[in-house]
């Protein structure tokens, strides 16, 4: 048997020790996941080598409470749904001398038990106007919809109620 190479060596061990939720891949084939049992984000290359681990238990900018839901918009910002502190966190990826970090841009709270979300260019990549969130709001049965608006994430909408008809739901996920 041939040996492995190093790509195929990276995804044959596992990725995780924390229990994966979500994942998502940035324009460049990048992997993000959201360790919930271990309250981080991790992102990996294409090829399975661990970049950066960012998190550990708490309520700080970059700490969690068993995150659920990761996203990244083509402008490479990062949304974590910290779903046990109610609460949608917004990086911005920093690149210092092949150093990886994330800096934290906005906090989006009032949200009950956020459990994944979504983020959509409107088609249009360099118009940020057109940009849109998506948040479970799974605590409050209902779907999100937030706009950027100088830099800003706003609540613009909800859709959603607790039931079972249309336009409702238990707990969407």
């Amino acid at each position: 048997v041939p040996p492995a190479s190093p790509a195929e060596a990276a995804w044959s061990t596992p990725i995780t020790a924390g229990g994966p939720s979500q994942m998502t891949t940035d324009a460049a084939g990048n992997l993000y996941v959201a360790e919930t049992g271990s309250n981080r984000i991790l992102k990996y290359t294409p090829g399975g080598t661990l970049l950066k681990a960012i998190g550990s238990f708490g309520t700080g900018q970059a700490q969690f409470n068993t995150p659920k839901g990761v996203s990244v918009e083509p402008g490479g910002a990062i949304f974590v749904a910290d779903t046990g502190n109610d609460r949608v966190l917004v990086f911005r990826a920093v690149t210092e001398f092949e150093a990886i970090n994330l800096e934290p841009v906005q906090v989006i709270d009032d949200l009950a038990t956020p459990y994944d979300l979504d983020v959509s260019d409107g088609g249009t990549p360099f118009t940020p106007a057109d940009d849109r969130l998506y948040v479970a709001n799974t605590g409050r049965n209902e779907v999100r919809r937030y706009v950027r608006e100088d830099g800003t994430w706003r609540l613009t909408g909800s859709l959603g109620d607790l039931g079972s008809g249309t336009g409702r739901f238990a707990g969407p996920v």
